[in-house]
């Protein structure tokens, strides 16, 4: 049961990298 909780949340943390992560190349893109 705890893994079936965990496994959204660990989804969810991966998603959140990956767009932070695209949202510093983001910005360094329209500051030049």
């Amino acid at each position: 049961m705890i893994a079936l909780a965990l496994i959204p949340l660990l989804m969810v943390a991966t998603l959140l990298g990956v767009a932070m992560v695209f949202a510093e190349e983001f910005t360094e893109v329209l500051r030049d």
